[in-house]
């Protein structure tokens, strides 16, 4: 009797993408192995398809990566770099303070936590301000070092530590905003303000909840600037992003999509990896590719409950 499992493939490696798609032109045989040169000339032309797909995704094209993730606000700002200096992660951990913490403090005491050496830890302040510094090292688990000269505020116990490993880069563009307050509840941020409402705007550093932001996409941060700078840092800032595909750099890279997606690269990169090994693209091997992409492209393709239907 079947099992009633289901068990396909969730995500497949770099080189073994490479290894398909190199057999689907059949530069590669049964049991055929990579080289050195086909890794080279197939990762360069993965990253130049990647690259390709995520200034598709700009225009609203194509998805790539979606990503929920948190921006941490600080008080009294009001423009905030994503990529750049500001805070910003998709996985982050949360802990309190089990003693007062001092100016000058390298050791904070704190709740037992998940974090280790070189996350990034910010501790609210008394004074309703983030602090973040960088974590030499975790003793014990029930508290953490900083590098001296230390704290520059205080903390009571109790205060609010987070904690991340990896800041998130500039995304490629931002579907949605919330403001999220302590309780879990969220606020609905417009992202529709325009360059020239924003500079209209008299008292820019007004504190307040944001409700409104002016979006800007650059090459290394995407920057956004709120109608009023905050006035509640313990308050995040939750964004739906879409994110560009990770630079595939190690062999055992996987890629951050669906079945669906795994599909449509592998035809895609066959496609693109036919020429500069001597063989041409059949129509076979064109429409699948053509119906691989159609499928991950409407995969999730609904952000809005805004659709057009033809006329009867």
């Amino acid at each position: 009797m079947p099992s009633n499992s289901y068990d396909y493939l969730a995500s497949i490696n770099r080189d073994t993408l490479l290894e398909d798609a190199y057999r689907e032109i059949v530069v590669l045989g049964d049991g055929q192995t990579l080289d050195g040169s086909k890794i080279e000339k197939g990762h360069r032309a993965l990253m130049l398809l990647l690259g390709s797909l995520a200034q598709k995704d700009i225009r609203g094209e194509f998805a790539t990566v979606r990503k929920r993730v948190t921006l941490f606000l600080q008080k009294g700002q009001e423009q905030y770099s994503i990529g750049g200096s500001d805070h910003c992660t998709s996985s982050y951990g949360s802990t309190t303070a089990t003693a007062p913490i001092a100016a000058a403090a390298t050791t904070i005491n704190c709740v037992s936590t998940g974090m280790t050496a070189a996350d990034t830890v910010g501790v609210l302040l008394d004074s309703g301000s983030w602090e973040w510094h960088t974590i030499s090292t975790v003793p014990g688990g029930t508290s953490y070092t900083i590098a001296a000269p230390g704290m520059t505020g205080t903390a009571s116990t109790g205060a609010t530590i987070v904690y991340y490993t990896t800041a998130l880069t500039a995304p490629l563009e931002i579907l949605t905003a919330v403001l999220r307050d302590n309780a879990g509840n969220d606020s609905p941020i417009s992202l529709d303000l325009r360059l020239g409402e924003y500079e209209a705007i008299g008292d820019k550093d007004a504190a307040g909840d944001p409700a409104r932001a002016y979006v800007e996409y650059g090459r290394t941060t995407t920057d956004l600037w709120f109608d009023t700078a905050a006035n509640d840092a313990a308050k995040t800032v939750r964004l739906v992003v879409r994110m560009p595909f990770s630079d595939m750099d190690a062999s055992t890279d996987t890629f951050d999509c669906s079945a669906a997606g795994l599909r449509a690269l592998k035809f895609a990169l066959a496609i693109e990896l036919a020429p500069q090994n001597g063989k041409t693209v059949g129509p076979a091997l064109a429409a699948l590719a053509g119906d691989a992409m159609i499928a991950w492209t409407d995969e999730n393709g609904l952000t809005s409950n805004l659709f057009f239907e033809s006329g009867t």
